[in-house]
C-alpha cells in the first residue's frame, strides 16, 4: 500500500488490519472466506518497496468456500507462495490466475 493511501487511512481514522495465514471470516451461512498466505512470520522476516521486484511475494490469497464450492483468489502470487499454500487447497472449482505484468 502506498504512503498517500495510508494517509488517507490515518486522515479518516480507519483502523488497519492485517490478515495472515489462518484468519478467518464467517460470511453467512457457513460460507467461509481464509486468508492462506502470508503468514506472519514470513512477512515479518522479509522487506518491501513499492520499486520491490518481489512485491508479488506479498500478495494475499484467500479461499472461499461455499458448501463444496471453493474459490481461490491468488492476487499477483508468485511461484513461491503458491508452492507453500498447494496443500492447504485441496480441490477447487475456481482459480483467480495469478497476474503478472
Amino acid at each position: 500500500m502506498s504512503g498517500e493511501a495510508y494517509a488517507v487511512l490515518g486522515q479518516n481514522h480507519i483502523k488497519q488490519i492485517f490478515l495472515w495465514q489462518g484468519d478467518r471470516f464467517l460470511i453467512k451461512d457457513g460460507d467461509i472466506f481464509e486468508t492462506l498466505w502470508p503468514t506472519k512470520e514470513w512477512f515479518d522476516q522479509n522487506s518491501i518497496s513499492e520499486t520491490s521486484s518481489d512485491a508479488n511475494d506479498f500478495s494475499m490469497i484467500e479461499l472461499l468456500t461455499h458448501n463444496h464450492f471453493k474459490a481461490l483468489f491468488t492476487g499477483d502470487a508468485q511461484t513461491q507462495a503458491m508452492e507453500k499454500i498447494d496443500s492447504m487447497t485441496g480441490g477447487i472449482d475456481v482459480l483467480k490466475v495469478p497476474h503478472h505484468g
